[in-house]
């Protein structure tokens, strides 16, 4: 079965505002719904055909909802950074450059308590990432090339309580890892449950 991408980032987008309109909704707290929003700092990570790799930091949101204590819905969205690469071969030198324009995802988030302010959690789903490309030589254009690629992601992390309701944490995702293309990225920030 395949989805489209509109269905897809519609998807992505109520998850992402669900706990901002479920934030002070009596029947969200009838349902033991717990809504949350989060952001973090983002070193990525992304190797291109087994060969070139790049990386630089960015910006990641994340809205989610909480089902119960072990198990909810969460949502990302990545922006910024960009990384060039010079090389050389038989026609001279050339750049590379890779720009992360966005990351978009839905992960089902599964959390395992190992203290009374210590959970480690788990994460799989479905990523889609915007990367911009650009090829330049030394005597010829520069060529533009802006690619959409998508697939299964899953990550694991750990947050802790600082704060009545406010979690630092740290993750690993692994976003994507087709044949052509792999990007990871290393995440730390904070979360706050309404």
């Amino acid at each position: 079965m395949s989805i489209g991408r509109n269905t897809f980032f519609t998807v992505i987008a109520m998850a992402a505002l669900a706990p901002l309109v479920w934030s002070n909704s009596a029947s969200a707290q009838q349902l033991g719904v717990q809504p949350y929003i989060g952001a973090d700092a983002f070193i990525w990570d992304l190797e291109l055909d087994g060969q070139s790799e790049f990386s630089d930091n960015g910006l990641r949101f994340r809205g989610g909802v909480h089902f119960t204590p072990q198990l909810a819905f969460e949502a990302h969205v990545g922006l910024g950074g960009s990384d060039r690469k010079s090389f050389v071969d038989e026609d001279g030198p050339f750049s590379v450059e890779a720009k992360l324009d966005r990351l978009i995802g839905g992960y089902i988030r599964a959390n395992i308590p190992v203290a009374d302010t210590i959970n480690l959690y788990g994460l799989v789903g479905f990523s889609d990432l915007k990367l911009d490309l650009r090829l330049r030589e030394e005597g010829f254009a520069t060529l533009s090339e802006s690619d959409s690629v998508s697939g299964l992601s899953f990550g694991l992390g750990i947050e802790g309580l600082i704060f009545d309701d406010l979690y630092l944490n740290f993750d690993y995702m692994s976003y994507l890892n087709e044949t052509n293309t792999e990007l990871s990225a290393f995440s730390l920030g904070v979360r706050w449950v309404f």
